[in-house]
């Protein structure tokens, strides 16, 4: 009777920790499940981003080529000066788009596009032909937006339009 009081004992903790072993691998698995399924949100998480990115960046080309089609439009019809604000505007805008892509802060509140190009020159995000380029249609903008005595020439918005075209399409 003891032997089998005993026996009957061990069995006891024996099933009882045959039952904690048991809930201790149900939370290990459940532990495990449940890391995978952050994992994976996280990792969605940074997809996500991808996509909007991707997004953002198509329907800005779309915006930046209708822009380009009504410069060259104002252009054949001897609007130069607009031709040149637009394609100057469109200049400024990519510029600080690709400042903001690289997280680089603005050091003023109110930056013009010498100040973006410098940033990008500064920050080996450019290199110095490509900053001067993006100086020659700075300055060529500027003669569009500012009355000065001089008119822009066909030729120049013509080179202003090609410049930012490609501008827009080398520097990201």
């Amino acid at each position: 009777m003891l032997i089998e009081r005993s026996y009957n004992t061990y069995m006891d903790i024996f099933d009882k920790m045959n039952i904690m072993n048991s809930v201790f691998d149900q939370i290990d698995v459940i532990s495990k499940k449940l890391n995978l399924q952050i994992r994976i949100l996280e990792s969605s998480l940074t997809r996500f981003d991808n996509i909007i990115f991707d997004i953002r960046k198509v329907a800005q080309a779309d915006l930046f080529d209708s822009e380009i089609d009504e410069a060259k439009e104002l252009l054949k019809n001897s609007y130069f000066r607009a031709a040149g604000v637009i394609v100057g505007v469109l200049l400024e805008k990519h510029l600080k788009t690709v400042c903001i892509d690289h997280n680089i802060p603005f050091e003023k509140k109110n930056i013009c596009i010498s100040d973006v190009n410098d940033l990008l020159k500064k920050n080996d995000v450019i290199d110095v032909p490509t900053w001067r380029k993006i100086q020659h249609l700075t300055d060529l903008r500027n003669l569009c937006s500012h009355n000065k005595e001089k008119e822009p020439s066909s030729d120049e918005i013509d080179e202003m339009i090609f410049g930012v075209e490609k501008v827009i399409k080398t520097v990201y």
